[in-house]
């Protein structure tokens, strides 16, 4: 499935990490399993302003792929069933 897909296309909730501290969902996206963590499901930080996780997610990402590392898997922003 194309990247562009994933953005777009529908993401079903399929169950829920209960180990994680943060709301964390198993999904799927048409074939492909993702994760889905709601902005709104974020535990605060004492050193980082509240619903910033989610975007120092995808900059790690994007750190890790322009620098060729390759060690955080591919994330990015979406609304879902439970928002952002």
């Amino acid at each position: 499935m194309p990247a562009t897909d994933l953005v777009t296309a529908e993401l079903t909730i399929t169950g829920r990490i209960t180990t994680a501290s943060n709301a964390t969902f198993l999904d799927s996206i048409g074939d492909e399993v993702v994760v889905y963590k709601p902005i709104t499901g974020e535990s605060p930080l004492w050193d980082f302003p509240h619903g910033t996780l989610a975007h120092r997610e995808v900059a790690a990402y994007l750190v890790s792929q322009t620098f060729g590392w390759d060690v955080v898997p591919h994330s990015w922003l979406r609304d879902g069933p439970m928002g952002p």
